[in-house]
């Protein structure tokens, strides 16, 4: 599944006596416009809608998690579970930053056709679903993701063969049709509360008919889903427990954690992470 994205932000002008774009139901004059809150578009969604945010808003959370990056991350040596507590934090940035989109979007619980393409999370990521399939699982759901892991672990490709020809074995796996892992027999995520940014961040302004055809999408560019990724990757790097799980990338000049696909983390079982780079 293709996607391009949004990133064209234009101001847009609000009358007062409108109806304030956060939904509280009161008058832009007697709600946002108090806070001085910009807003801005990207353009129209599928329904020809006008697809609004808040920019102040935005940025605000951008800064926040732009100064705990730099104050709390970067350069500290942290503990698996204070690097759980930052992950914790970092989704909710993440899924606060997408509010004021996804009721732009199709995209609703059961449609699942993005839990069908390749998608890769970090170490801290994997730690953080590991002990939420261990607290939350009995026996037999477990017994089930590792058959699942067995069946599909040789199509899924692994992080050398992203990191050699990402586009190209990428575009392979999708076309496989292959279910995440976690997707269950209703089209929902089973580990919905821990799942990894890539899928919290995949938002589609298209028709789910293009989802469903595997055609061109088009995705919005939130900023706070950068400056997030950025964070967690840092963090992942931070954990002492994963500090060598990090390559040289070429795309940018400098170390990155390591992205591996769910079943390559979960190869060995639900016991430990596979710490293999």
């Amino acid at each position: 599944m293709e996607g391009k994205l949004y990133t064209k932000e234009k101001r847009i002008k609000i009358s007062p006596e409108n109806h304030c774009f956060c939904g509280s139901g009161l008058k832009f004059k007697n709600c946002c416009m108090k806070n001085n809150s910009e807003y801005k578009t990207l353009g129209r969604n599928y329904r020809d809608e006008e697809i609004v945010f808040n920019y102040s808003k935005s940025s605000n959370n951008y800064d926040k998690v732009s100064e705990f990056l730099l104050q709390d991350i970067i350069d500290k040596e942290l503990s698996l579970s204070k690097g759980k507590d930052y992950l914790k934090y970092m989704y909710k940035a993440a899924d606060e930053g997408a509010e004021d989109f996804t009721k732009y979007a199709p995209c609703r619980k059961g449609c699942s056709h993005c839990c069908h393409i390749y998608m890769d999370c970090t170490a801290i990521e994997a730690e953080l679903i590991r002990e939420y399939v261990i607290n939350n699982f009995d026996g037999d759901k477990i017994n089930e993701l590792k058959n699942k892991i067995n069946a599909t672990i040789m199509e899924v490709p692994s992080f050398k063969e992203i990191k050699e020809r990402k586009e190209e074995v990428v575009e392979l796996f999708s076309e496989k049709n292959i279910p995440c892992i976690f997707l269950d027999e209703e089209g929902g995520c089973s580990i919905y509360e821990v799942r990894p940014l890539n899928c919290r961040k995949f938002i589609t302004f298209s028709s789910s008919t293009y989802c469903e055809k595997k055609e061109e999408v088009v995705k919005p560019n939130i900023a706070i889903n950068n400056i997030v990724q950025y964070s967690i990757n840092h963090l992942s790097m931070s954990v002492t427990r994963f500090k060598r799980l990090k390559a040289f990338s070429e795309d940018y000049l400098e170390e990155r954690a390591i992205y591996k696909a769910l079943q390559h983390w979960f190869k060995d079982g639900f016991n430990d992470i596979n710490r293999e780079a």
